[in-house]
């Protein structure tokens, strides 16, 4: 009752065939997925370079936290500005 080894073995014509996709395939789906992280890499890096470029590093921030400013303390100087009605104060302010 003993069975050989070589009986475990099936022919090749029985067994089943793994699907392989083509080395050449293979190759052709790495080099796009690289391709494809490389770009959105640049891409972000381009468009953090111009909006960092296009703010000045934060000074235009510093600017416009001034001319706020300068409006509202030329605004709160003026001796009647509680006689005006709000909606007035707050035209002087945004101009």
């Amino acid at each position: 009752m003993e069975q050989d080894a070589s009986s475990d073995v099936m022919p090749p014509e029985k067994r089943k065939k793994r699907f392989r996709p083509p080395r050449s395939l293979l190759s052709l789906g790495r080099y796009t997925l690289m391709r494809g992280f490389a770009l959105i890499v640049v891409v972000a890096v381009g468009v953090y370079l111009t909006v960092m470029i296009a703010n000045m590093g934060g000074y235009v921030d510093e600017i416009r936290k001034g001319e706020i400013r300068t409006a509202a303390d030329e605004a709160a100087s003026q001796p009647d500005i509680h006689a005006r009605p709000a909606m007035v104060n707050a035209g002087l302010i945004e101009s």
